[in-house]
């Protein structure tokens, strides 16, 4: 069999892959992005408690849902490290983000939806947000799973 020679064609475009994010880094995100989600199903569930509008409590049964399949999602992506539980990286990104959703939670009065709509605008937007711009940091060779993870959680939002 001919051996395969080097080619020398100065004009072949070079393909770089960054390495994307340090794995600690990453499991960072994905810990928070998953904390997050589920908070906000634990937030939507209590305002379906005390939704009075049988259609509105049905939209919410939906987004609960899907932030439900986005949390489970990001807590699949989390390393496996015997130094690092998977619970060490499930957390808020900043006490700013918890508060946040601490205020959203006294939402609860039935009289409120309209607050409670433009807050949950306001957390799908923040999410929507979020992922987008992990989209630019997860580009390594590794980042495969991430990559296609972000595209559902970006499609479901």
């Amino acid at each position: 069999m001919p051996a395969v020679e080097p080619s020398n064609n100065a004009d072949a475009p070079v393909v770089v892959s960054g390495p994307g994010l340090p794995i600690l880094d990453d499991a960072r995100w994905t810990g928070n992005s998953c904390w997050a989600e589920l908070r906000l199903v634990e937030l939507i569930t209590g305002w379906m408690a005390v939704e009075p509008r049988h259609e509105r409590s049905l939209h919410l049964w939906t987004v609960r849902a899907d932030a439900a399949k986005r949390g489970e999602m990001w807590f699949e992506r989390l390393p496996m490290l015997r130094e690092f539980p998977r619970s060490e990286f499930i957390k808020p990104t900043s006490d700013q983000e918890q508060a946040q959703f601490e205020a959203w939670a006294h939402l609860d009065d039935p009289d409120n939806t309209g607050l409670r709509n433009a807050a949950l605008s306001e957390a799908l937007i923040a999410l929507r947000e979020r992922y987008e711009a992990h989209c630019e940091l997860a580009v390594g060779p590794a980042d495969g799973p991430t990559r296609w993870a972000l595209a559902e959680a970006l499609r479901s939002l």
